[in-house]
């Protein structure tokens, strides 16, 4: 049993490593795009994405019978610089747009490029970092996939819109945020302008700097069908997440 078990893991980690693989070509090349249409520096833009901080991420969001009250996942931006979201059939998420709601209808052999608060800070707030959720459903379990990719280690991102940080100095403020506020404040901490931020009890700036308007921006790239499903990996809960670094 532990033999199988064991065999289990080393297919899973094998399958999981190779699926990620791919998603970073598709990420870089997608960046690669966004970035000659920026115009940014060749040589500084090979530093804003890297491979090597790609990592996977599988969700199982179970079934709620409480369908209007439960929540997979709160409303959030991602930090990341893209992320590639592969998901099932069952619908659950939704971005934030114009103050709107909207449903991100799953497509069959489908992927989804969302864009992170890295790609806002790199783009000059050109592109935006969109807020999103994941809304339980109550008759079956909603299954995705995730690959997130970052800076590399020790990139500088360099904006007119804000401070030069690294995504290490990003994450730290964003734990100390959460350890001392209990939720993310994300880039309006290195806003280039200085001015006193001042946050109310849900997380609302009240000092008039508010939400940016959230553009979402979709791509939409076609799978082989064998490749959409996700078979074979290991699925947890949103908050005992899955993770296998590439």
């Amino acid at each position: 049993m532990l033999t199988s078990y064991c065999c289990f893991l080393r297919f899973t980690r094998i399958l999981l490593e190779e699926y990620g693989s791919h998603l970073a070509r598709l990420a870089t090349a997608i960046f690669g795009a966004m970035a000659e249409n920026l115009h940014l520096d060749p040589e500084l833009s090979k530093t804003y994405i890297s491979e090597s901080t790609g990592f996977v991420r599988v969700y199982r969001y179970p079934q709620c019978s409480m369908e209007n009250e439960a929540w997979g996942i709160n409303v959030h931006t991602d930090s990341s610089v893209l992320s590639v979201l592969n998901q099932d059939q069952v619908a659950g998420l939704q971005v934030l747009k114009d103050d709107n709601w909207l449903q991100v209808k799953p497509i069959p052999d489908t992927l989804i490029f969302n864009l992170g608060d890295m790609m806002q800070a790199i783009s000059d707030d050109k592109y935006k970092s969109v807020k999103h959720r994941v809304k339980l459903n109550k008759e079956k379990d909603r299954f995705s996939i995730c690959y997130f990719v970052f800076p590399a280690e020790g990139s500088v991102i360099h904006s007119s819109k804000y401070r030069p940080f690294t995504y290490s100095d990003f994450q730290a403020q964003v734990q100390q945020d959460v350890k001392t506020l209990g939720f993310k404040v994300g880039l309006e901490r290195f806003r280039a302008a200085e001015r006193e931020l001042d946050f109310n009890g849900d997380g609302a700036c009240t000092n008039g700097v508010g939400d940016h308007e959230l553009i979402y921006s979709l791509f939409r790239l076609f799978l082989p069908s064998e490749m959409a499903n996700g078979g074979g990996v290991i699925f947890h809960e949103p908050w005992q997440s899955y993770h296998a670094v590439l």
